[in-house]
């Protein structure tokens, strides 16, 4: 268990975790910070707040389920407050005398006070020269350590989709990667002992024949072993996640998989968006929906879970309905485990899209917000009345940070 110091008769505490210090005043404000002294995130009564390392900031309420991207004013006196948490607590420390521990949170609170606005803001331009913009990850993974062996998505046609618009799909040389693992492992430094997995980048490695991307996967691991054999600092674990698409997904065997597990593998996250053929071909995602069971089922052969994704909302009412049926039918042929997860996520029109002028043409409104959130609900509940056994949760986008 990590030590805890209670400082100013308990006005504060102090949590020394292996990968992060905790600074709590009263149970009424939490911040978090990494172990090179960047702050993570900070929890007052009701709100919270987020740092990613691209410098980003986002906030939401604690009962809320989306969050927005803050300005720079925004974002500056989020900082500030959790300045001045870690400025009291070093006041206190001086003030209670020393100890072996307080010797411990004294040099991870000065680490803290010495990183200032400056160096977090040239740590946001170091990102963008070490990565292309991270533009989403899965609620589960937000504490990975991504690793970009292919930057953009290989299809980048769904007509919803504004994730990628600016990033050619790019696959790097093994010596290309090599030098982006070693630039990220440089820039997270000992704050990479908080990311809790690896994830492959970005929207889908997976159209890379085996042979090609299993080599570039024994790259990655190779950097790291040598990092690690130096006494480098690593992230918490090892396993490794991926979006994929159905179409790159269904030639691949069960032995073929099982390479993959045999590296490391854990999870694949898989885009399928809705049950429904007919709203599938409007959305012009690649692949057919029937050839998701047995590609499911393969995977699962070879000890690895899925991660199926549903976007809520979509298709406006005009689809409302085959929209959550067809779903719950299709998760229902699917063979899904316990282990694995089934996201629902809130429907964002992007207005350059080509469905956003599809739906103009005919009509089609977006559903609301609250709409779409009892949309999510009505799809976990048919689902689990199917007898689906994976578990479902919401997915939005709005708030994510990296």
């Amino acid at each position: 268990m990590a030590p805890v110091i209670s400082l100013g008769s308990g006005a504060l505490h102090v949590y020394l975790r292996p990968e992060l210090t905790v600074i709590e005043r009263e149970g009424r404000e939490v911040g978090k910070w990494d172990l090179e002294g960047r702050p993570l995130s900070l929890q007052t009564e009701g709100t919270y707040f987020r740092r990613g390392i691209s410098h980003r900031c986002m906030v939401r309420g604690r009962f809320e389920r989306t969050g927005r991207i803050l300005t720079g004013e925004e974002a500056a006196s989020f900082l500030e407050r959790t300045a001045r948490l870690a400025s009291e607590a070093e006041r206190l420390l001086h003030e209670d005398g020393e100890g072996a521990s307080l010797s411990d949170a004294a040099r991870r609170i000065a680490k803290i006070r010495s990183v200032g606005r400056g160096e977090l803001e040239e740590e946001g331009r170091r990102f963008l020269d070490i990565y292309r913009p991270v533009p989403i990850l899965p609620p589960d993974r937000l504490l990975s350590f991504v690793i970009q062996v292919t930057e953009g998505c290989p299809w980048n046609r769904c007509s919803f989709c504004g994730l990628y618009p600016d990033t050619p799909f790019r696959v790097g040389s093994e010596e290309d990667l090599a030098a982006h693992v070693q630039a990220a492992l440089a820039l997270f430094g000992e704050g990479i002992r908080i990311r809790n997995s690896l994830f492959l980048g970005d929207g889908d490695p997976f159209v890379l024949p085996d042979r090609r991307l299993l080599s570039l996967v024994d790259r990655i691991r190779g950097e790291l072993e040598a990092v690690e054999a130096r006494g480098g600092p690593m992230p918490a674990s090892k396993e490794i996640d991926s979006f994929a698409r159905i179409s790159s997904l269904r030639g691949r065997s069960a032995g073929d998989w099982a390479r993959y597990r045999e590296r490391g593998f854990r999870r694949l996250y898989i885009g399928v968006e809705t049950g429904d053929a007919e709203l599938c071909r409007i959305l012009q995602k690649p692949g057919s929906l029937s050839d998701l069971p047995a590609t499911v089922e393969r995977i699962h052969q070879a000890g690895l879970g899925v991660g199926l994704i549903f976007l809520v909302g979509v298709g406006g009412e005009r689809f409302r309905e085959s929209h959550r049926e067809k779903t719950v039918r299709l998760l229902q042929a699917v063979p899904l485990r316990p282990a694995d997860l089934v996201y629902l996520s809130p429907f964002v029109l992007h207005p350059e899209t080509a469905y956003a002028t599809w739906a103009a043409q005919e009509g089609i409104a977006p559903l609301s917000r609250a709409e779409a959130a009892e949309e999510a609900k009505r799809i976990a509940s048919g689902a689990i009345a199917a007898g689906v056994p994976a578990k479902a949760a919401y997915y939005p986008l709005e708030h994510f940070v990296y």
